[in-house]
């Protein structure tokens, strides 16, 4: 017997579901075949050739940041090919067993080439792009395939270079792979056993690959629980989520202040809103001009989000169509959800960071695959087509016989969802690219001082190894990785890239220190206890910042002595300990050369 695309990720053909050409085929039928095939390539080649042009571009041979943990497991295995201490440790939050065995096999065949991994991600990212595309296409074949090319331009989009060019952020590529897989075989028409374990086995995979990853049990469910499985499926896969999720958090170190989202809902709603409007590349300082825009249209696209999913349930009788556009968004919002949990206390700047985009785009993407659906559905109603000729997935058909109208909503909704996804698409374009394309030019400079830095380690001291190199270790482990590093010949010490940048010698400008507020801006209103945040940046490395207050008696007194996260300098100032009126806040940064910078003023008012 012969296999099919269709048997392997698609669903069997339903004889009675043969499906008239619609309307969206019928519009694209009326242009040049070879226009219409034209725009198609055009459509889907420029988002996959510019996504590999930024990769080629802008990427570099070097450890930076969280891969030194990646050359410390790498050591391990020249002991003992298969260190499971190593392996199953905790990075963070994050269980990264499956990411810490690809970078073995890349350490025995590239000498760990930082390249070769970033290109691994580039391709299951591209994986992941298709089969989101095949889920839907499969379930409304006379869908022109030039409809799915916003599809590519948003889940290739170039606001999210802080994992394209990242090759430590395989290990959330290989999450959003098996996660999609996982839902694009429960979305199959025909679940067997066999199918589930598949799924089942996919989502192990995306668990202990990232924290993110165990959405996928909750996402899973509710995707059963649209298509009516049987309870045993149900069962059978809650069974396999608590089971992987206690083995998952035995022996868990957590260094997240969950507690802290709970303390504060107003911040961490206005957090999450961020964490979500920010898909088009604009990074947030704070409750600005440009914050609050971004949350606003966060709190749209959560809205809309929320009625896709409603709409979802309450017609999750007519299965015949896909579910795939709110597994998408369920999975999304988790996603947003969890970074809200474990960041909120680092202000709105922690939810702007581009490598927390590509889960973020998932809602957008599922957003206009709703969009794709309901107008489907719309425009077969408006050609007076019967119950039993809307098929092939285009309108969802009963499995117990029933059918059902699209209503209003696959008007108005339509109508709505139809304008936000235009939106962010035309945002894509217009910002998104510049945005991105600033951000990667930033992440390869930061690349070149790595290398420079790296190969002259022994000229350097500790604050410049560890603010250049990875300012969340200490220098003592940086030198030791590196000397790994070198004599096993990994990443940039298996190139001849060593000579050229040896020979440009130290860098030019050893000390660069600047500092910012970024939380709170100016005019602003306090009281009580009030999160302070500001940048500060150096190429010695910062090893202190510190806020002082001016005003109402007092003159540069220090009010908060900030910690160093991953989104800036953090401080909290008891506002009741000052007296009520006007203060000027300047956050100052010192270095290890002993030099000191002091930030531009924010004119505050306390009012407790």
């Amino acid at each position: 017997m012969t296999t099919t695309p269709s048997d392997i990720l698609g669903d069997e053909p339903d004889s009675r579901l043969q499906s008239p050409v619609s309307a969206p085929q019928r519009s694209v039928d009326r242009l040049d075949p070879r226009i219409a095939n034209l725009l198609t390539v055009v459509g889907f080649g420029i988002p996959i050739a510019a996504y590999f042009w930024l990769l080629d571009r802008y990427s570099l041979n070097v450890i930076l940041g969280d891969p030194w943990d990646d050359v410390n497991v790498i050591n391990h295995s020249y002991t003992h090919l298969f260190d499971w201490g190593s392996l199953w440790a905790q990075h963070n939050e994050n269980r990264i067993f499956f990411p810490n065995l690809i970078v073995l096999l890349l350490a025995y065949t590239t000498h760990y080439n930082v390249q070769v991994e970033e290109y691994l991600g580039a391709a299951m990212l591209m994986g992941s792009t298709a089969l989101v595309i095949w889920a839907h296409k499969r379930r409304s074949r006379s869908t022109p395939w030039l409809y799915y090319c916003p599809v590519a331009i948003l889940m290739l989009s170039f606001v999210q270079h802080g994992n394209t060019l990242y090759g430590f952020q395989l290990a959330w590529y290989l999450v959003l792979f098996a996660v999609v897989t996982a839902l694009i075989v429960l979305d199959r028409t025909v679940v067997t056993w066999g199918w589930l374990i598949f799924a089942t086995v996919s989502a192990v995979v995306a668990s202990y690959s990232s924290l993110e990853g165990l959405f996928v049990w909750p996402t899973g469910l509710f995707l059963l629980y649209l298509w009516r499985r049987p309870k045993s499926f149900a069962i059978a896969w809650i069974s396999a989520a608590i089971l992987t999720t206690v083995v998952y958090f035995a022996h868990f170190t957590s260094s997240t202040d969950a507690a802290s989202a709970i303390q504060h809902p107003i911040a961490s709603i206005e957090f999450f809103f961020v964490a979500v409007g920010d898909v088009v590349g604009v990074n947030v300082s704070g409750p600005d001009a440009t914050g609050i825009a971004v949350l606003l249209f966060g709190l749209v696209i959560v809205l809309v989000s929320i009625w896709v999913l409603f709409a979802s349930c309450r017609g999750r009788d007519a299965a015949g169509g896909s579910q795939i556009a709110p597994a998408l968004i369920c999975f999304g919002l988790f996603f947003a959800a969890s970074l809200t949990v474990g960041l909120m206390s680092a202000g709105w700047p922690g939810a702007s960071p581009s490598r927390y985009r590509t889960f973020d785009l998932l809602i957008v993407v599922g957003l206009y695959l709703a969009v794709l659906d309901r107008c489907a559905l719309r425009w077969r109603a408006d050609e007076g087509a019967q119950p039993s000729e809307m098929s092939g997935g285009e309108v969802p058909v009963s499995h117990v016989g029933g059918t059902r109208s699209p209503g209003p909503f696959a008007h108005r909704g339509s109508v709505l969802m139809g304008a936000v996804v235009v939106a962010i698409v035309c945002l894509q374009i217009g910002i998104g690219v510049p945005e991105g394309l600033a951000g990667a030019r930033v992440d390869h400079t930061n690349q070149v001082l790595a290398a420079r830095v790296l190969v002259n380690i022994d000229k350097y001291p500790d604050n410049f190894v560890r603010g250049s190199l990875a300012p969340f270790y200490q220098p003592a482990f940086i030198r030791r990785m590196a000397q790994i590093a070198k004599v096993h010949r990994l990443s940039l010490f298996a190139t001849n890239s060593v000579a050229e940048y040896k020979a440009q010698g130290l860098v030019a400008d050893p000390s660069t220190l600047s500092t910012r507020i970024t939380i709170p801006t100016n005019g602003v209103v306090l009281k009580g206890t009030q999160i302070l945040n500001a940048t500060a940046i150096d190429s010695f490395g910062v090893t202190k910042v510190e806020f002082t207050a001016t005003g109402e008696g007092l003159s540069n007194a220090v009010v908060g002595s900030a910690v160093m996260y991953q989104y800036g300098w953090i401080a909290a100032w008891r506002t009741a300990a000052v007296p009520n009126g006007f203060y000027a806040l300047e956050s100052v940064a010192y270095n290890g050369a002993g030099r000191v910078a002091h930030s531009r003023s924010v004119s505050v008012v306390v009012k407790n």
